[in-house]
């Protein structure tokens, strides 16, 4: 894995798996690891094309199976944003305490 870090007293970053991993090389560190750019535009369309397949597949035979995919995937992206937004929340509060002796 790529490990990224921001500044000193900063918690290193890391790329998660999938779409989101390949957007954040496109934004953030395509120059750091010398990615080209397109690579991962190019596999985020793939992935949009086999998804878009899959749920119009499915959509005909199985809408159960895309509901639960589609509360499940909800549930996690909730969590996910919740986690992130009390981290750092909890990374102001821990640097407003340093500057205050």
């Amino acid at each position: 894995m790529i490990q990224v870090h921001r500044s000193a007293g900063q918690q290193p970053e890391w790329p998660a798996a999938g779409s989101g991993s390949h957007l954040g090389v496109i934004r953030h560190l395509h120059q750091d690891i010398g990615a080209r750019r397109w690579v991962p535009a190019v596999a985020i369309i793939l992935d949009v094309l086999v998804l878009t397949a899959f749920i119009v597949v499915k959509a005909g035979q199985d809408v159960l199976t895309l509901t639960v995919a589609a509360a499940l995937s909800l549930t996690i992206f909730l969590g996910q944003w919740w986690a992130v937004r009390r981290r750092d929340q909890n990374a102001e509060t821990h640097e407003g305490q340093q500057s205050h002796p």
